[in-house]
């Protein structure tokens, strides 16, 4: 009879500030079943436990230090100590490392926020961070801390785009995203406005999937802002 495999498995890290070692559990991906994605790049999956974003986050339990695969791990020593001593030095020892419920990922992902912070991490990571955050809240219902985090994300989104540094991500779909995320605010306006640079954009032959989201939505915040201001 064959044994199963594990749900979750360890991962093996080391704390970028204090050299701690510890584990973090992570999902297996053949347990993962998306169900759908959405427009903003969010997934809703089969069966809500399995959700990756769960197990992204993780935390040292000795200084309290949270981050996720994307952030950097090397910063000015000026950095580390205004983390330890702003954060670590308040910290009390938690562990994070077992099965995670949404609200205890909510936990850390805003833990990963104020670390991503007092770390000077690039905007583009932070973005990203508060964006996933605010996933995790409306899945929980929390719609006003979401729109909160939603807020940042477009604060940071538009730091990088005007600085165009985007790490990993393409320009096209940070812009597209932007669109989005005041789309899902009802600022159709500024949605209208980043759909637009999408669709004009030199380089759209390279990602036509992002264009083609891009005309959809663009289609329906210009149907929204003309029922508004009629």
């Amino acid at each position: 009879m064959t044994k199963e495999v594990p749900l979750l498995y360890d991962k093996q890290l080391s704390c970028h500030i204090c050299d701690h070692n510890f584990t973090s559990k992570k999902l297996r991906s053949r347990y993962i079943r998306v169900k759908q994605v959405n427009n903003d790049f969010s997934k809703e999956y089969k069966d809500a436990s399995r959700n990756p974003l769960l197990y992204e986050v993780y935390v040292c339990p000795e200084c309290g230090y949270a981050f996720n695969d994307q952030f950097q791990e090397t910063f000015h020593q000026a950095q580390r100590e205004q983390f330890i001593n702003k954060i670590s030095s308040k910290w009390r020892k938690q562990d994070f490392s077992g099965e995670r419920s949404h609200e205890e990922a909510v936990r850390v992902f805003k833990l990963a926020v104020v670390a991503g912070e007092q770390t000077m991490q690039p905007d583009i990571i932070l973005a990203g961070i508060c964006m996933k955050l605010s996933w995790l809240l409306r899945e929980l219902n929390e719609e006003d801390e979401a729109t909160r985090f939603v807020n940042f994300s477009i604060q940071k989104f538009e730091k990088a785009f005007s600085y165009g540094n985007y790490e990993s991500m393409s320009e096209l779909k940070v812009i597209y995203i932007l669109g989005e995320l005041h789309r899902l605010l009802n600022r159709n306006g500024e949605a209208i406005k980043y759909f637009s640079k999408v669709i004009q954009h030199k380089h759209r032959h390279m990602e036509p999937q992002i264009v083609e989201m891009a005309r959809d939505q663009w289609y329906k915040a210009r149907e929204k802002n003309k029922a508004v201001n009629r």
